[in-house]
């Protein structure tokens, strides 16, 4: 009964706030990501002006580092509710499910004015396992047989549903935040970054308590980022990063400079 109780308060809690809401003047949804390092720095955005198309989509490369831990942030500055599907390798970092970034996915919900930081794969309630970069086939994705979307941090934001005024209705999907996913181990750590494609593992538990809440988002997103992720050399073979960034490759040998000391060394069998 105890439960039933403050289920209860906290649904009449939410449909208060939201009622406040909805008398707010209407603002544009909105919504800003930024992929950070574990010291909060951001990592550097290489804007990808030929990928991005007139679609409401902003895509970027991101350089990854062998074992680096992660995180997405995700602001709402706007005065509504906002609804954010969330994907990782093109699995929903919810559910564990392969992910379409499609409305009836779980999502996260950020209040208006809200911000908050993604860190790992939701195991629970109150848990996730961090993201980290490894090596593709060592990723979470690939131990679910799916490489459909390696690489790629993907996010989908959408606006609520707004009822006609002065009813509030709520008719959404279960928020629950258990994992589908099975608790895998961790990788191994890598000694040296590999030459393979990058991808994004299940790392150590992580303290991330939610909330349940309804929420009915509308059929399409207003906003969706991509950021393909890449190890430095990949970057620097497809000319992301700026020239002085990328190591040069070794000059050949030249015939008439000695490389032996001076030397004649053993003849070739």
């Amino acid at each position: 009964m105890l439960i039933k109780k403050i289920h209860y308060l906290v649904a009449g809690l939410a449909i208060s706030l939201n009622s406040l809401a909805y008398a707010l003047p209407y603002q544009a949804p909105s919504l800003s990501v930024q992929i950070l390092a574990d010291n909060t720095r951001a990592l550097p955005e290489y804007y990808a002006a030929d990928l991005n198309v007139n679609d409401g989509s902003y895509r970027a490369y991101i350089q990854a580092k062998p074992n680096q831990r992660y995180k997405i942030q995700l602001n709402n500055p706007s005065n509504r509710r906002v609804g954010v599907v969330v994907a990782v390798d093109g699995r929903n970092v919810i559910s564990g499910d392969r992910s379409d970034l499609a409305n009836d996915e779980r999502m996260y919900i950020l209040d208006p004015g809200q911000s908050t930081t993604v860190d790992g794969w939701r195991s629970s309630q109150n848990t996730t396992q961090r993201f980290f970069f490894t090596e593709s086939n060592s990723s979470y994705a690939a131990a679910w047989g799916d490489k459909s979307a390696m690489g790629v941090i993907a996010v989908a934001a959408y606006n609520e549903k707004r009822p006609e005024p002065p009813v509030i209705a709520y008719s959404s999907k279960n928020q629950d935040a258990e994992a589908e996913a099975s608790a895998m181990p961790a990788p191994a750590p890598m000694e040296k970054k590999s030459t393979s494609q990058a991808g994004t593992g299940y790392g150590e538990n992580s303290y991330s308590p939610t909330t349940n809440v309804e929420f009915e988002a509308e059929a399409h997103p207003f906003k969706q980022f991509f950021y393909k992720y890449e190890w430095k050399q990949a970057l620097c073979d497809k000319h992301i990063l700026p020239v002085n960034e990328c190591p040069t490759a070794a000059e050949p040998a030249n015939r008439f400079w000695p490389s032996q000391d001076g030397y004649a060394p053993p003849p070739p069998r």
